[in-house]
């Protein structure tokens, strides 16, 4: 069945056969080739590197080839976490095809003896894609319903595991090994140079503050209705705790941050100057709380430590819910929502006594 057929099935129907699962343990116990696949969503650099350092961390000559969007692939790359990265492009309709046979082929090239799917959603561009490049072990999640486009398959994640432990559950299943992400072996970390441009920028900004420093980051696109509200809990974090506010985004999204600047205009914001992601994550390690929506800065806060709140919507999967043990909430921004259940997440996450 060629490439083309796959995905055409996958499209029709899946294909239910609890009994496909096959474990390869043996197979597993010094592996030195592994393609990793990640789906095209910019939040899963945060939830995914800590798979992949504890993955090197039981081997470390394995070489890992990386196959995802280009964004993803700069975020990853930045972490120095795979050997060769591939870029995998989302196409409209049959075009995609073209571009799984291209990947396949060049993945297959590099004789993979184990390959890793990082998607609990099952998208079937990726599952095509395992299967096509013929790798002998294709590892992800399921309950033995996604053969023969993957062939060994772990239960998928709970309902409520946040997916960065879901990922490190799977890695661990091959492994031996079940850490938490935040363990300083798999947490992710910042480069010492971002890490001083963005704390000389702030001094620069305010050089003998002594203020609590608050990033507020609205929400992709800078909707008015959605910036009048990130206005309004900027404000509310301020007359709160007397704080400093810094509008800090993604690169991509400046607009956005100068719409939410512009209505901050009285409190005289900080708008951190961006141009890459990695610099947008050195800022986030100096702050003392960081707000925003479910999106990759919120995650890249949760895997630092840095407290944070999320202002989550009920469209989001209950995998990007960081669980409470941790330094970060994600509140529903519905019209539940009040300043006295914003204030107690806060509190939850550091006062301003410990937040650190």
């Amino acid at each position: 069945m060629g490439v083309l057929d796959l995905y055409l099935k996958y499209q029709r129907a899946v294909r239910r056969d609890r009994n496909v699962a096959i474990s390869f343990r043996k197979q597993l116990e010094n592996p030195k080739r592994v393609t990793v696949l990640i789906p095209g969503d910019d939040r899963m650099p945060a939830v995914v590197v800590p798979a992949l350092r504890l993955l090197r961390a039981h081997h470390p000559d394995i070489r890992i080839v990386l196959v995802a969007g280009p964004d993803n692939i700069d975020a990853i790359r930045k972490e120095k976490m795979a050997d060769k990265s591939i870029v995998f492009h989302r196409k409209r309709g049959t075009t995609q095809i073209g571009e799984i046979k291209r990947v396949a082929k060049e993945v297959s090239k590099l004789d993979p003896q184990l390959l890793l799917l990082f998607d609990p959603e099952h998208e079937p561009s990726l599952l095509a894609l395992a299967e096509a490049t013929g790798t002998p072990l294709r590892v992800g999640f399921g309950n033995g319903d996604r053969y023969p486009y993957l062939n060994f398959q772990m239960a998928p994640p709970e309902k409520d595991l946040y997916l960065a432990d879901a990922f490190l559950k799977l890695v661990g299943s091959l492994t031996g090994e079940f850490v938490d992400f935040l363990d300083d072996r798999v947490r992710l970390r910042i480069p010492e140079g971002d890490v001083t441009r963005a704390t000389r920028l702030l001094h620069f900004w305010q050089p003998k503050s002594d203020k609590l420093l608050f990033a507020v980051e609205p929400p992709a696109g800078g909707r008015d209705s959605d910036l009048q509200k990130y206005a309004g809990i900027a404000r509310l974090l301020v007359k709160a705790y007397d704080a400093r506010i810094m509008v800090l985004t993604e690169p991509r999204e400046k607009a956005a941050g100068e719409a939410l600047e512009q209505k901050l205009g009285a409190l005289e914001p900080y708008r951190a100057p961006v141009e890459g992601m990695h610099e947008s994550i050195a800022f986030l390690s100096r702050v003392d709380l960081f707000v925003g929506p479910n999106a990759p800065l919120f995650h890249h806060a949760v895997a630092m430590g840095t407290p944070a709140v999320g202002l989550f919507t009920r469209a989001d999967a209950a995998w990007w819910y960081p669980p409470d043990d941790v330094r970060a909430r994600a509140l529903d921004l519905g019209h539940k929502m009040t300043e006295e259940i914003f204030l107690k997440a806060v509190q939850e996450v550091g006062s301003p006594e410990d937040v650190s």
